[in-house]
């Protein structure tokens, strides 16, 4: 990352997207084992586990319209990254004051809307100021570094659940989130290019957004892909933990699955997507993505769960770079904005009701039926994106 001179703004950039990942890193390793501890630790049954997973993808659809009243707000893209950033990690300081299941809710509320709304701005302003090249790198190799920590975290957080009120935990690494404001002030601020409010609040971004997808097939048919490789881990959100407690696992081994194991398959694969994606597209990486999405679901039910992590971690590594920089990519020239808000609204759009819908699946057919499901729907997906991709387009290059 450093034998590229990016000049004083994108050194800025690249400082501040480094120290938000690490200092970010702890509460978001947290946050993903709190369908596991809400399970273990406060018995809550699988319509609860439901609502809380929905929390993210519904939440989106709020995240959608905040980021795009953003582009038209008038204030610097820094300005609407560094609000959205404490407004999300805010909420859980207070956590061990009023330490409820409701109030869980409450801050995971926050974090969901205004997570997701910090990150198109973020993604503008490395479009801005980095390279693509340079950016893509910069990007992958700050994931691998995020997951290098999340190894370390693993050695640990699991006795530290075991023996300590996970409140606590919460607040003091929401706390060590916001440090990143005082370093997202020095990014240097860019002026919004599309300052006209809209007219119709709710239907005008939406309409704008139907037609970027018309005018971009391939982006279009990127969101298609997206859309059934993550409805399928969406329908299997409850019956996961639910499957991982009847395997009577501690929090030390979950930890050390979900720290260790999926960190592995981060690091060893993100370079690999990273290379894959500078010389072919973004499309044509989706099939071997969801592929490895419906390979985990299978890994767990045959009780080998560091072997499902590893895969799951190889899986997201390459959805995490192409889901974040597609916008980038897609935009070319153009403000990436509006683009990486589709990509929230799409979220929000499948958690209206795939994660409800494998919630009561779940209650009434129990776990392992909603896996299978699960898994045979990311093949499919693998199958659409694969046929769209390298049989009806063969003759993409690399945006």
């Amino acid at each position: 990352m450093n034998k590229v001179n990016l000049g004083h703004s994108g050194n800025l950039t690249r400082t501040a997207l480094l120290w938000m990942k690490l200092t970010s890193e702890p509460l978001v390793a947290l946050y993903t084992l709190l369908p596991f501890i809400l399970i273990k630790d406060f018995g809550a049954s699988a319509l609860q586990i439901s609502i809380f997973a929905a929390l993210k993808p519904v939440l989106a659809v709020l995240a959608y319209y905040l980021s795009a009243h953003h582009v038209k707000n008038g204030k610097s893209t820094s300005q609407n990254l560094i609000h959205a950033w404490v407004l999300a990690y805010l909420p859980f300081i207070f956590f061990p004051w009023f330490g409820s299941y409701a109030y869980l809710l409450l801050a995971a509320s926050f974090y969901q809307i205004f997570s997701k709304a910090a990150t198109p701005p973020l993604m503008e302003l490395l479009k801005q100021n980095i390279p693509k090249t340079a950016r893509e790198n910069l990007f992958s190799k700050s994931y691998m570094f995020c997951f290098g920590f999340s190894m370390f975290l693993g050695l640990f957080i699991g006795k530290l659940l075991d023996r300590y009120d996970v409140s606590w935990l919460l607040a003091l690494s929401s706390l060590l989130a916001l440090t990143s404001f005082h370093i997202q002030r020095k990014i240097p601020h860019t002026t919004v290019a599309l300052p006209s409010k809209y007219k119709n609040p709710i239907l005008d971004p939406l309409r704008e957004s139907l037609t970027l997808m018309n005018t971009n097939r391939d982006f279009k048919q990127f969101q298609i892909g997206f859309m059934i490789g993550g409805s399928a881990l969406m329908f299997m959100t409850s019956a996961l933990p639910i499957y991982l407690d009847a395997l009577h696992l501690s929090h030390e081994k979950v930890s050390t699955a979900r720290f260790i194991f999926m960190a592995v398959g981060v690091l060893v694969s993100s370079m690999v997507w990273k290379n894959f994606l500078h010389k072919s597209t973004i499309n044509k990486l989706m099939p071997w993505i969801t592929i490895g999405f419906g390979l985990y679901p299978l890994c767990v039910l045959g009780a080998n769960v560091n072997l499902a992590f590893l895969i799951y971690g190889i899986a997201q590594a390459g959805s995490h770079l192409i889901w974040n920089l597609s916008g980038t990519i897609f935009a070319k020239d153009g403000n990436s904005a509006p683009y990486t808000a589709i990509n929230i609204l799409s979220i929000g759009l499948r958690g209206l009701f795939v994660p409800f819908l494998g919630g009561l699946a779940c209650t009434f057919f129990g776990p392992v039926p909603v896996m299978i499901i699960g898994s045979i729907t990311s093949f499919i997906g693998a199958f659409v994106m694969y046929r769209s991709a390298y049989v009806a387009h063969p003759e993409q290059q690399a945006l």
